[in-house]
């Protein structure tokens, strides 16, 4: 009795399957090179650049679209003039088709035995400091994958990651939203790293005599300094500002400077030029970061899924 009713489920899924496929097929307009035309035009921005200067391509990109609008029965992109964007019924056309064509690639690498390839976005000091240095161990654990890893702003991660653009991100907790799945990786922390001739001082000290390498702009790290100089009554030396903690450190290293770093800099620094000193102000700046992945990929793409698993584990030990 067992047997008939899962044969009977199993019958029942088949023949929903089969009447998903004939009501999707039933009408013109919707294939795999119109979803491809699809993609293209969205990633670059507008029929124009899709077609690469080929005047020809255009017109046909044109017309594929308004087939695909058609089919569907919603337009999916705004046109104002040439400007050009996504409505919310073609970003999310844009996510399904993303993932659906990256599910389709992992199984044709499958069955050629070719190496799957895995587009990881994160901050310079992630790649830097946390994943490079573990870079062994992960071709050892992947050995039939090829990691690329994207230098990008936390933001555009988040986006890419939920479009499809990008496999996975590493990014700050506090960043992720929507339908997105994360796994934490550990607290990012920071500290005061001053040359050695300041071993004796407390940070304070340092920081009135010093001169500072900051990261450039007016975000949380300024905002806590400025707070703590206000409290201690001084006015911190600031002579260098950089775009990222890398660039942070290596201009601490060539001029001397003292600097605010992830406590992973240590080792880059070195403990015969450098000192950590530790100041309460800079535990506020800690936060936990995580990876990322869309949940509608993971679920189109197990092979995804299954790396991503094995990146965590690597990257929390």
């Amino acid at each position: 009795m067992h047997r008939f009713s899962v044969a009977r489920q199993w019958l029942d899924v088949m023949v929903h399957n089969f009447s998903v496929m004939d009501d999707l097929f039933a009408q013109g307009g919707l294939s795999l090179e119109r979803l491809r035309t699809f993609c293209l035009i969205v990633e670059h921005g507008g029929f124009t650049r899709a077609a690469r200067g080929d005047a020809a391509k255009q017109p046909l990109y044109s017309r594929q679209l308004k087939e695909l609008e058609s089919f569907f029965g919603t337009e999916l992109v705004r046109r104002s003039g040439k400007s050009f964007a996504l409505n919310d019924e073609g970003r999310r056309l844009y996510e399904l088709a993303r993932s659906y064509f990256g599910a389709l690639s992992d199984f044709k690498n499958a069955c050629s035995n070719r190496s799957i390839h895995i587009h990881l976005g994160a901050g310079d000091s992630i790649i830097q400091w946390h994943i490079l240095p573990k870079l062994a161990d992960i071709r050892n654990a992947l050995p039939n994958t090829v990691l690329k890893l994207l230098n990008l702003p936390t933001e555009q991660i988040v986006d890419r990651v939920a479009s499809g653009d990008l496999d996975l991100g590493v990014v700050r907790q506090t960043a992720v939203k929507g339908d997105l799945k994360s796994h934490v990786l550990g607290k990012l922390e920071f500290a005061l790293f001053a040359p050695i001739r300041y071993a004796n001082n407390n940070w304070e000290s340092t920081l009135r005599s010093c001169p500072l390498v900051l990261l450039e702009g007016s975000g949380e790290f300024r905002k806590e300094l400025e707070k703590a100089a206000l409290k201690e009554q001084f006015q911190p030396r600031i002579e260098v500002e950089c775009a990222s903690f890398p660039a942070v450190a290596t201009a601490m290293k060539s001029a001397g400077l003292a600097g605010i770093l992830p406590l992973a800099a240590a080792d880059e620094l070195g403990t015969r030029s450098f000192v950590r000193q530790e100041a309460s102000w800079l535990q506020k700046l800690g936060r936990q970061m995580t990876l990322i992945a869309s949940r509608r990929t993971l679920t189109l793409r197990p092979d995804l899924e299954m790396i991503a698993k094995e990146l965590v584990g690597l990257l929390r030990a």
